[in-house]
Order: structure tokens, then C-alpha cells, then sequence
């Protein structure tokens, strides 16, 4: 990935991941990239009433790390771009050549920073006016957006969403810390789970890895006195599809 000069802004500064405050709409919750596809394209819509200056990168997890210090096999165009009130943007998302692994989805995080214009006191009329003025110390907020982009290599194995549920295994563990159910993920695709129950139990649900496995927490920590699984799972549309299962012994 090419590398970013970083957005200075004077003042205060807050990065705040996937706020409902964002102007910035991303189409979509995810991005999912087939390896042949020579790009694809996620398109960004200002739904505020003012223009921002907006930069786009990708990480690996790196949700900290500064853009400039971030390489990653793909390029975004454009990386910095203004985008007006009520306009959209589309950014262009080209693969560079790679030796990521051919069995198994490879995760990345597409980051899309708004910065508002700087704003001085209209000393005529009393009112705010948007301008850029490098001298002014008003406090500024930027806001960060992050979803997931999901590289598919072309060599997997096609699954359909219900042949892939059927590879995925559920057990109980105790972790002495308490009881948490365990998540085999015997596929080669990313499975993220927005709720699990078990046994009319809650778990604090998340993303279990290709050909991996995660332990999800009880809520309670106690353990469940049912073996139904119920949960609800992330489809590559970012819709919440309901499913259910039970443990395995």
C-alpha cells in the first residue's frame, strides 16, 4: 500500500470507530474481495450539510497504527478526496500481487476518517462559518468508520451458507475463569457471529477465524443446563441470519 501523508488537524482530535454521529455512509458492512476481480468498488455518500476532506486506508488489525506506517497489498483510489454535502465518493480498491494463502479467506480493515472543515467566528454576524484556518483552535472532531474486507481466494471450496453451517462445531469449556462455548470453524471462511445462546444463555459473540477455532464467554459465567445453540451470523451482505445448532459431545 502506498504510503499516506496523515491529515493534521490543530486542536482537539478524536477518532471515533463506526459513530452514529458520522456524516460519512459507507454502502455496505463489509467488503468482499474475489481474487480475480482486478477491483472492487465501495462507494462513500456525505449525508451531512457540509463538505468534508476524507481519507481512506487499509490495516490488518493495526486499528491504532498511523496509515503511512501500514503495507498491505492493495491501493485505494482516491486516498484523500473531498467529498460535498449530499455527493458521494467512490473509492476503487485494486489487489497488488501477493502471497496470501490460497486454502482460507485472509481478513483486512478498510478505515474511512471524516474531517470537518475548521471553524472561525464570523466576527460580522455572530455565526460559525466553516473555513479552513490553520490559526484556529476550536475544537475539531474527526470520525473514523471500520469494516471488514474480506480477501476470497478463487481456489477454495464454493460452500453454500448451509453446507458451511454444518462445519461449524459447538462445545462447552471451562476455561477457569468460567464457562464459555467453543466455536470450531472447520471452513475456510470467516464467520462472525452478532449473538450466541446457549441453552436460553447468552454469550458475548464474536469472529472465529478459517480453520480455526474462538471461545465465546457466558455471560454469567455459570454453566448452560440446555445443548440447543442458537445464534445469529453476519452473511456476506451484512444481514443478520438467524440459525441454530446444538453442542457437540
Amino acid at each position: 500500500m502506498k504510503k499516506l501523508n496523515a491529515i493534521l488537524i490543530t486542536g482537539a482530535l478524536f477518532l471515533i470507530s463506526q459513530s452514529s454521529f458520522a456524516d460519512i455512509v459507507i454502502n455496505g458492512t463489509r467488503v468482499i474481495y474475489p481474487e480475480k476481480s482486478k477491483e472492487v468498488n465501495v462507494r462513500l455518500t456525505n449525508v451531512g450539510t457540509r463538505p468534508l476532506l476524507v481519507q481512506s486506508w487499509l490495516d490488518k488489525g493495526e486499528a491504532q497504527e498511523s496509515p503511512e506506517n501500514i503495507n498491505v497489498p492493495f491501493i485505494i483510489n482516491p486516498p484523500v478526496s473531498r467529498i460535498d454535502a449530499k455527493k458521494g465518493q467512490v473509492l476503487r480498491i485494486s489487489a497488488l500481487k501477493n502471497d496470501l494463502p490460497k486454502d482460507r479467506e485472509s481478513i483486512f480493515y478498510l478505515n474511512v476518517l471524516e474531517v470537518p472543515p475548521k471553524m472561525k467566528a464570523d466576527k460580522k454576524n455572530g455565526e460559525d462559518k466553516a473555513v479552513q484556518d490553520s490559526g484556529n483552535s476550536r475544537l475539531q472532531l474527526a470520525f473514523r468508520t471500520r469494516i471488514k474486507l474480506f480477501w476470497r481466494p478463487d481456489s477454495i471450496a464454493k460452500m453454500t451458507p448451509a453446507e458451511q453451517l454444518k462445519k461449524i462445531n459447538w462445545t462447552l469449556v471451562n476455561n477457569g475463569k468460567g464457562w464459555a462455548i467453543k466455536a470450531t470453524n472447520n471452513t475456510p471462511y470467516h464467520f462472525t457471529f452478532s449473538q450466541v445462546r446457549v441453552g436460553g444463555q447468552d454469550a458475548k459473540a464474536g469472529m472465529v477465524a478459517p480453520l480455526s477455532s474462538a471461545e465465546f464467554p457466558m455471560n454469567n459465567n455459570a454453566k448452560p443446563t440446555g445443548s440447543d445453540v442458537k445464534f445469529s451470523w453476519i452473511n456476506d451482505f451484512g444481514s443478520d441470519v438467524e440459525s441454530q445448532s446444538m453442542l457437540s459431545r
